[in-house]
C-alpha cells in the first residue's frame, strides 16, 4: 500500500504544478492584454486632448490678437508632427499666382510625403499629420505656418523626441499663426 501513496503523491503533486502552470500563464496572458488596452487608452486621451487643445486653442485665438504658448502631448510612438496651412497652393511652379510652396509635392525635396502633397491637392480639410501613424489626421481650422525667421512656409514639420511638443499660436483675424516653440530650460 505505501507504493501506491507515493504514486498517488507524485500524481497530486504532477496536478498541482500544471494547475499552478495554467493560472500563471492565464494571469500573464490577461496581464499582457490589460497592460495593451491600457496603452490602446491611453494614446486615444493623449490624441482627444491634443485634437481639444489644438482646436480650441486655433479657433479661439484666430478672431483675437493674442499670443498663447502651448505644450502638448501626443499619442506614444508619434515620431513627427506636420502642419499644413490648406490655403496655400501646393503646387511647386513658380508661374502659379501664388506660386506655390516647395517641400511636400516636390518629389526632389527631403520633405516630400505623398500622403500630405494627396490631401493637399485634393483639398481635403485636413491639416494635421502624424507619422507613422497613417490614420491620424486632424482639422484645426484655417492656420498659418511661420518658421522661427517668421517666414511664411505653408507648412511645418516637427521630430518628436518625448511624446510632447511646444507650440506657439498667435491669433491673427482670420486665422492663427503656428510656429515652433522651444522651451528655455
Amino acid at each position: 500500500m505505501s507504493g501506491k501513496n507515493k504514486t498517488g503523491q507524485v500524481m497530486g503533486q504532477v496536478l498541482v504544478y500544471i494547475f499552478a502552470g495554467f493560472i500563471f500563464i492565464t494571469v500573464l496572458i490577461y496581464g499582457y492584454n490589460a497592460i495593451g488596452k491600457f496603452n490602446e487608452q491611453r494614446d486615444y486621451v493623449a490624441m482627444v486632448e491634443l485634437r481639444t487643445k489644438i482646436t480650441s486653442t486655433v479657433n479661439s485665438l484666430a478672431s483675437s490678437r493674442s499670443l498663447e504658448r502651448v505644450t502638448i502631448t501626443v499619442p506614444s510612438g508619434t515620431q513627427k508632427i506636420c502642419f499644413v496651412d490648406t490655403r496655400k497652393n501646393p503646387i511647386v511652379p513658380s508661374h502659379f499666382e501664388p506660386p506655390g510652396i516647395p517641400g511636400l509635392c516636390d518629389v526632389d525635396h527631403g520633405d516630400y510625403d505623398p500622403r500630405m502633397c494627396w490631401s493637399w491637392k485634393d483639398n481635403v480639410s485636413k491639416n494635421i499629420y502624424f507619422w507613422p501613424s497613417i490614420n491620424l489626421q486632424i482639422s484645426v481650422g484655417d492656420i498659418k505656418l511661420v518658421d522661427q525667421d517668421g517666414n511664411d512656409k505653408g507648412y511645418i514639420c516637427q521630430n518628436i523626441t518625448r511624446e510632447v511638443i511646444y507650440l506657439e499660436l498667435e491669433g491673427l483675424g482670420d486665422a492663427t499663426s503656428i510656429k515652433r516653440w522651444i522651451p528655455m530650460g
